[in-house]
């Protein structure tokens, strides 16, 4: 396979492999205010570093659906937390209804 003369590896997006003319350093300020390396490692099996010899930028439409899986998944999570709260207060609830109705049946036959 021919290289084209002005195929640059590095600057292929890390996440889909195409090459951007807006693309964001995964290490750089930005990238780093953008929490782009957290929300890899959070939702994404993929194993990034500043030493490893892959491209270590990501276009802006991988950036956009990164952004959107964090948020997913983090809405995610919150739903679960809530919902189990709910559910731990329901459990808690009917024994507590279930234990007044043993007291109130014991205090009827007595």
């Amino acid at each position: 396979m021919a290289m084209n003369e002005d195929f640059n590896f590095s600057e292929l997006c890390r996440l889909c492999s195409l090459k951007s003319n807006h693309q964001l350093q995964i290490f750089d300020k930005e990238g780093e205010q953008r929490q782009l390396l957290f929300k890899i490692r959070s939702c994404l099996p993929s194993v990034i570093t500043k030493e490893d010899a892959l491209p270590k930028n990501i276009c802006q439409k991988c950036v956009y659906k990164l952004d959107m899986f964090y948020e997913f998944r983090v809405s995610c999570m919150t739903t679960e937390s809530v919902l189990k709260n709910y559910a731990e207060s329901i459990k808690h609830l009917a024994q507590s209804v279930n234990s007044q109705s043993e007291k109130d049946k014991m205090s009827s036959s007595g």
